[in-house]
């Protein structure tokens, strides 16, 4: 938005620039265009024939395209120096080598081959030059500011920054008591240098560069990651196989132990078939007993016939007892009595 601002406040200049005849009316429009507080951004005033013409005039009006070029894209150092800014390297870096090589002067000091500022102009190329210095800085301190500005106390430096706030043209706090200055943003009120394109061009690549390099490792990282989790599943999958297995083993142990048990309780019997049927006699012998009947001879004495029931068998076990082979016991009671 205030770039926006600041383009619409340099189109009257723009248009008074194509009827400027002499360089005397191009200077003028130099100065007025400098001092206005709307007026940020000079680029396109630059590159117009008539201040392109500027710099091929006498010396006296020539200076007027070098300050032309300072609040385009140079600092309040450069100015000082009197040469037109040096695109070969950045702004704030030409301003920070120029605090150890300036000594701090009052602001009212003039020494530059340049023509002498007035002072709208002053504090216009301090807050471009402020916003040249917190491009790459979060924070500022008072001591910097000042040699850099060419002001003389904090209470200039701090009434120059309000104005550059209030102006839209950065963001950030004054903190007083630790004399610094926070930079929260900074707007893009600064014109590029001629040759800043190419320049700027290979920074890019290179952090272009720098960026497939970190997606290529983080990539490299990713299918490791995915390797590694693949053979953790594929060894979980076999383990749980495995134990799986081996539960299935010990199930069909455990049950093969049951049925041996549940067979293998007592003495296994061998059936053996007596055919007894139309047969009466008396014996005396083995006494024959069904299990769970209440047949029984008394030991050495005579067993009473029994007519038993067409088809019973006797059932000898391995032990040599015999077992009378009969489903109905009451049957058996019941012909005993009636004989």
């Amino acid at each position: 938005m205030a770039h926006l601002k600041a383009m619409d406040a340099l189109e009257p200049f723009l248009a008074l620039a194509k009827v400027a005849n002499s360089p005397r009316q191009t200077a003028d429009l130099v100065v007025r265009a400098t001092s206005h507080p709307g007026t940020f951004v000079f680029a396109e005033l630059l590159q117009r024939p008539q201040i392109q013409a500027l710099a091929r005039a006498e010396p006296e009006y020539a200076v007027y395209h070098t300050v032309l070029q300072i609040f385009s894209y140079g600092t309040y150092a450069d100015y000082e120096r009197g040469t037109a800014p040096s695109s070969s390297s950045p702004p704030t870096d030409a301003m920070w080598q120029s605090l150890s090589q300036t000594p701090t002067a009052p602001a009212a000091a003039h020494a530059s081959p340049l023509p002498p500022l007035t002072e709208a102009q002053a504090n216009k190329l301090r807050q471009l030059s402020l916003i040249s210095l917190a491009t790459d800085r979060s924070s500022l301190g008072y001591d910097h500011l000042i040699q850099a500005l060419r002001l003389t106390d904090d209470s200039q430096l701090e009434s120059l920054v309000m104005a550059t706030v209030y102006a839209g043209l950065v963001t950030g706090t004054l903190d007083p008591a630790h004399r610094v200055v926070r930079i929260g943003s900074v707007a893009p009120m600064r014109d590029l240098a001629p040759d800043s394109i190419p320049k700027l061009h290979a920074a890019l690549c290179n952090w272009s560069q720098r960026c497939q390099t970190t997606l290529a490792e983080l990539d490299d990282q990713i299918a490791g990651i995915r390797r590694v989790a693949a053979a953790r599943a594929e060894e979980s999958q076999k383990w749980d196989a495995q134990v799986k297995r081996a539960v299935d083993l010990e199930k069909r142990s455990l049950l093969n132990k049951e049925k041996m048990g549940s067979d293998g309780s007592g003495v296994g019997k061998r059936p053996m078939t007596l055919n007894v049927s139309g047969l009466g006699f008396s014996t005396v012998g083995p006494r024959f007993n069904k299990r769970g009947s209440n047949l029984m001879a008394s030991s050495g004495g005579p067993l009473d016939y029994i007519a038993p029931n067409p088809g019973s068998s006797l059932v000898a076990d391995e032990g040599g007892n015999m077992e009378l082979d009969d489903d109905d016991a009451s049957d058996v009671n019941k012909r005993n009595r009636s004989a």
